[in-house]
């Protein structure tokens, strides 16, 4: 009900001005909410192939490393598994709540013996040919900055990574993009091309493109920082015109601001939730009110942090 794909708190305030804060709400009126639901306007239903365990696109909470392994660490080996493959080895690891990974082997190696061992951590990584080594990305130490967006494709001016990055095949995965965005202090978002196993990374998104069953997978690197909205105070139903700076995609007004704090210039935002554009404005803007139907929000940076 309050999380960041509803729009947090600064999306509550919108519907339901007056009330305070998502969780405070929430929590002191639960009763009131006991036959709540939600009305789904669509479902998509995705069965993945068996052929390929190293699928970019459909393996979301797993990494595959060929010809790698973590020797240390052994959680338990289990000898036989079905099917007996990384994928059947991952299947274990998963149902294992204090699993981080697991080494397969598929037999191919001196003893001849197909194993899975599952690992408690992930240290003193080694190549060792034959051997699949996998990461859980889905335990609790996991980060959750990232909100992936399947079937679409960001587009902006300047990709950070013309060269090499633009040009590889080998990221594994839009996780693996991700960390790459993550590691890279001047990226917002990214786009990962699960055909060629590519990664793109963007300063800022200026387009937003459907791109249904081409195994594009792109997102935003999602760390929002409650201390960015101390210098900002948004207002519905106005937007702030008249000293454009830039006109970006982001996936809040927090990210909005966030946008507007890391650039010495910019004194004022507008953000549509509609369309997810932030509009960047620098000194010498005015304020416009654009009446209760437009789902717009404006801000002043009253600081800088």
């Amino acid at each position: 009900l309050c999380g960041d794909r509803r729009g947090g708190n600064a999306a509550f305030e919108w519907a339901c001005p007056g009330l305070g804060r998502c969780e405070d709400h929430v929590r002191k009126n639960g009763t009131a909410l006991r036959d709540a639901y939600w009305d789904i306007r669509s479902a998509r239903v995705f069965q993945k192939a068996p052929t390929d365990p190293f699928d970019p696109v459909c393996s979301v909470c797993v990494e595959y490393e060929r010809d790698v392994e973590y020797p240390s660490n052994e959680l338990r080996t289990i000898e036989s598994i079905e099917p007996p493959t990384p994928e059947g080895c991952w299947q274990h690891c998963q149902r294992d709540a204090e699993c981080a990974g697991f080494v397969f082997d598929g037999g191919k190696g001196e003893e001849g013996k197909v194993s899975c061992v599952l690992k408690h951590g992930l240290e003193s990584r080694k190549v060792s040919k034959g051997k699949v080594a996998g990461i859980n990305k889905c335990t609790k130490q996991a980060p959750k900055c990232v909100v992936f967006e399947a079937d679409y494709a960001y587009t902006s001016q300047s990709a950070l990574s013309p060269s090499p990055l633009a040009d590889r095949r080998d990221v594994t995965s839009p996780y693996s993009c991700w960390q790459l965005c993550d590691t890279h202090a001047g990226c917002s978002a990214f786009t990962f091309h699960g055909q060629d196993r590519r990664c793109v990374l963007m300063r800022e998104p200026l387009s937003r493109q459907y791109e249904p069953n081409k195994g594009k997978v792109s997102g935003f690197k999602q760390c929002e920082h409650d201390r960015v909205l101390d210098c900002f105070a948004f207002e519905r139903h106005y937007e702030v015109l008249g000293a454009p700076m830039a006109s970006i995609l982001a996936p809040s007004p927090t990210q909005c601001a966030a946008a507007c704090a890391a650039r010495g210039r910019c004194r004022a935002v507008s953000y549509e939730w509609d369309t997810q554009r932030c509009e960047l404005q620098a000194e010498g803007h005015h304020r416009v009110y654009r009446g209760q139907r437009r789902a717009v929000m404006a801000a002043i940076k009253t600081c800088d942090k």
